[in-house]
């Protein structure tokens, strides 16, 4: 049975971990993912991807303008460059987290 772990937190969501299945979970406003390591890690590079290549606009950095698509054809997530942002660092603090705890690797692409 899942017992997930909250390894980070912030006003606009959580990740947690389930050491049993192996399944992060990335909630975020009123989206939630839920993905193996790889998909993770995957998700993590495109939404590190994604802001870099906005970070030079000059739009407002609480605007939703930006477009992110899923696996799913038709669905798309958007974000302002500050969400992405966010969902970043809650990202990261869980993989810094993990390490702490646990001593698992943190995994670079």
């Amino acid at each position: 049975m899942c017992k997930p772990t909250i390894l980070s937190q912030s006003s606009i969501g959580y990740v947690k971990h389930c050491r049993d299945c192996g399944t992060y979970t990335i909630a975020f406003n009123n989206s939630m993912v839920a993905l193996d390591k790889k998909g993770f890690l995957g998700f993590k590079g495109s939404l590190r991807d994604c802001y870099q290549a906005h970070l030079k606009n000059e739009v407002d950095s609480s605007f939703r303008y930006i477009m992110f698509d899923t696996f799913c054809e038709g669905i798309r997530f958007l974000f302002s460059l500050d969400e992405i942002g966010e969902v970043l660092s809650m990202m990261q603090e869980a993989e810094l987290h993990q390490y702490i705890t646990e001593g698992e690797e943190i995994e670079h692409d």
